[in-house]
């Protein structure tokens, strides 16, 4: 179930997500037909590309904070121009948005499942080729710890939500030391994990979980 558009990139981005590549490169050849999607892989063994919740550790990913300066509000100046963007959403209220930042490039989608906008983000992201800087994803949707473990995979060190958390996303965070950050809109928020990596932030900006 999904919008159809930006299918080639959805199709890469749950690839990733599923372990069924390791990078752009393991794909052979991608084509779109009306609202299906044709891959075909280079054959190789991909079991050691599949990651469970069991043998989540930090080290099996590429998670990149280095360089980071957050400050509370970059956060919010970089929520509010994502809520202001998310022209679909405002038009139906019926679907999610998610931006990918890479340094100076960004990446946005939309669609009715925030799952597939996240694949959607992340399939562009693989497709131009990552800057090689810290990068982080912005969602309107709930951050669940599959949201979480698909950044992660990606190499994204950061994600923010204007919508809440579940248990068991604050406990991967952590484990990946990962930062997590809640309801960030009208000029506030939560984090859920990560508050040491803000300098200077205001105390009523920073809301421990």
């Amino acid at each position: 179930m999904a919008s159809p558009f930006e299918l080639e990139s959805l199709a890469v981005g749950f690839l990733f997500g599923e372990g069924s590549i390791g990078d752009i490169g393991d794909i052979k050849s991608l084509s779109v037909k009306g609202t299906e999607v044709f891959v075909e892989l280079y054959q190789k063994n991909t079991a050691s590309l599949s990651v469970t919740w069991e043998n989540v550790e930090t080290e099996l990913f590429p998670v990149n904070k280095s360089c980071l300066n957050l400050k509370a509000a970059d956060i919010l100046s970089l929520s509010e121009d994502f809520n202001s963007h998310s022209y679909l959403f405002h038009q139906t209220g019926a679907v999610h948005s998610c931006r990918l930042i890479d340094g100076s490039r960004y990446y946005h989608a939309d669609d009715v499942a925030r799952h597939n906008a996240l694949d959607k983000v992340i399939g562009q992201y693989l497709i131009n080729g990552p800057c090689g800087g810290p990068a982080l994803v912005l969602t309107t949707g709930r951050i669940s710890s599959e949201l979480l473990l698909k950044s992660a995979k990606a190499g994204i060190g950061v994600i923010i939500s204007r919508s809440a958390a579940t248990d068991l996303a604050v406990d991967l965070a952590r484990r990946l030391n990962m930062v997590m950050i809640g309801f960030s809109r009208q000029g506030r928020f939560n984090v859920y994990n990560g508050g040491e990596m803000f300098e200077g932030a205001p105390l009523k900006h920073l809301t421990a979980y």
